[in-house]
């Protein structure tokens, strides 16, 4: 998610943030991808996002997520 789009959901859920993720201490836009949030905020992203539009979204499994790190590779470790 873009911080665009989280900046979106903390306005329009009225969801608790620390302004660390708004200022990470680096250049950033709304087109960068979102930092410094928790697991916990992400699936409050993902739980709003379904809500809002009817369909459903969620964070990926640990699996999920190594196979998609692997991107194709034929080593043992990402």
């Amino acid at each position: 998610m873009t911080r665009g789009q989280f900046t979106a959901f903390v306005k329009a859920a009225s969801h608790k943030m620390d302004e660390g993720w708004h200022n990470p201490g680096f250049r950033q836009d709304n087109s960068h991808p979102v930092v410094g949030v928790s697991w916990d905020d992400a699936k409050a992203y993902a739980s709003w996002l379904a809500e809002v539009t009817g369909r459903l979204y969620r964070l990926l499994t640990e699996a999920e997520w190594e196979y998609a790190a692997r991107a194709g590779t034929a080593t043992p470790f990402w």
